[in-house]
């Protein structure tokens, strides 16, 4: 194997084996170093032994790499000779480059182009600091395979790695039954293609109850924890991928919720969002079925990525996703479910499906995220009191192009990669969120200034 190579980042590197992380104490790390957390890797393809010692480091201007270990593969970077077999680490200073093995980097999920991941897919990767000066810590509570990019910084945690969507947009059936097996099996089809977060669309388990005020819809309700979050949590266990539902949750007699959850890849609930706007108007009666959200505008970590998840509705005020993205969101989610008064489709159907695809896009520019739309399609309700629901569920990157679109009349499910170095690339250019005048909004608090 020979020894550990500099690579560039646009180098395609391969996965390899599972890693796991040694407790705290054995602690093998050159003078120069200053203490840092090591880790042990096991049954890696090339055959090292379990006494295999690694360390990952950065020095205050660039993100470095130092590994080693082994007993044949002392190596030292280009500036220092090579420490000889048994090395604890493999030492470089401030190049600024990505370190990874000839044949395979440590880590999985790993693919083709994805050089400057590699290493990181294993590691959670210290941040900025001189390294003599102490580091952050290695998390050690996380397998290998269960960490992905997590650049340690000052500010917080930060994903690095690529990361792929799937939005589900498929038609409802009365039975909630038959559109949980539905919606199954495309969140199963969505992760065939490589999907690792699936979205669905809102209140997917049933049709569009809120055409009508009808109290027997409460019937519908269930709660968190409940069948669907249950079932999710199995399914999200089984694929390794996170999930995104929509359930109206039955919170306690009378008061009931349009909520969202978020099924991390091991099956756990990451967590939940209340919708907290409400709408009133034809056909769309959800003031009569749902209290508004208490929970507040709330982002979550992943296993991939750190999500927002609001929730139709919410997609019409600046100030929803604002305060996901200052929580740190890369994406924002918003199931949906939208579309045509028949009477109206012919006269206003054009501009009102161009506003919602463009109040969104502006959300991704403002903000500097992903932005995900996953709708309904079919029609439901009579043809007086119906709702053909126009799909067009899309994806944006932080600069609002449009990624991948939908059709609006078919079941879709969308498949698309995300970098969050493409936000850190337009946050950089038009810093938006660093010449926000906090101080003079006040004002914003109000329902209008008299």
């Amino acid at each position: 194997m020979g020894h550990f190579a500099e690579r560039a980042v646009t180098e395609i590197i391969a996965k390899s084996g599972s890693l796991e992380f040694a407790p705290a104490d054995p602690r093998e790390v050159a003078r120069d170093q200053g203490e840092q957390d090591i880790a042990t890797h096991q049954a890696l393809e090339h055959g090292l032994n379990a006494r295999t010692m690694c360390v990952a480091e950065v020095r205050a201007d660039h993100q470095v790499m130092a590994l080693g270990g082994g007993e044949n593969l002392g190596h030292g970077g280009a500036d220092e000779p090579g420490r000889g077999p048994g090395a604890a680490h493999h030492f470089v200073k401030d190049h600024g480059i990505e370190h990874a093995l000839h044949r395979d980097a440590f880590g999985g999920r790993v693919q083709a182009g994805d050089a400057a991941d590699a290493f990181h897919q294993g590691f959670a990767v210290m941040g900025p600091g001189t390294a003599g000066e102490g580091a952050v810590d290695i998390e050690e509570d996380q397998s290998a395979m269960d960490q992905i990019a997590i650049i340690r910084r000052y500010n917080g945690d930060v994903q690095q790695a690529k990361f792929r969507i799937g939005l589900v947009q498929m038609a409802c059936a009365r039975d909630p039954n038959q559109n949980l097996a539905k919606a199954e099996w495309r969140i199963r089809e969505a992760a065939g293609q490589g999907a690792q977060i699936v979205c669905v669309q809102e209140l997917f388990r049933s049709e569009y109850f809120c055409r009508e005020e009808n109290a027997d819809n409460f019937d519908l309700a269930e709660p968190v924890p409940g069948p669907t979050s249950e079932s999710f949590g199995k399914l999200a266990g089984e694929l390794g991928v996170a999930i995104l539902g929509s359930v109206f949750e039955r919170r306690a007699a009378g008061v009931y919720h349009n909520t969202a959850l978020v099924i991390d890849a091991g099956g756990a609930l990451a967590g939940t969002y209340r919708k907290m706007h409400i709408p009133d108007d034809p056909l769309y009666y959800e003031k009569y079925y749902f209290t508004p959200g208490d929970l507040g505008f709330r982002a979550f970590d992943t296993r991939f990525a750190r999500v927002a998840p609001l929730v139709c509705w919410d997609q019409w005020y600046p100030e929803a996703a604002r305060l996901a993205a200052l929580d740190g969101a890369q994406i924002i989610f918003y199931p949906t479910a939208i579309g045509w008064h028949p009477a109206e489709k012919q006269q206003y159907g054009k501009t009102q499906h161009d506003a919602w695809r463009t109040i969104q896009r502006a959300h991704a520019i403002a903000n500097g995220v992903y932005v995900a739309a996953v709708n309904r399609v079919g029609y439901e309700g009579t043809a007086e009191k119906g709702i053909e629901f126009w799909g067009g569920s899309f994806v944006c990157d932080p600069f609002g192009e449009v990624l991948a679109e939908a059709s609006h009349s078919r079941e879709e499910t969308l498949i698309v990669e995300c970098d969050p170095r493409r936000i850190e690339a337009v946050r950089r250019n038009w810093p938006f969120l660093r010449d926000r005048r906090i101080d003079a909004y006040g004002g914003i608090l109000n329902r209008v200034i008299d």
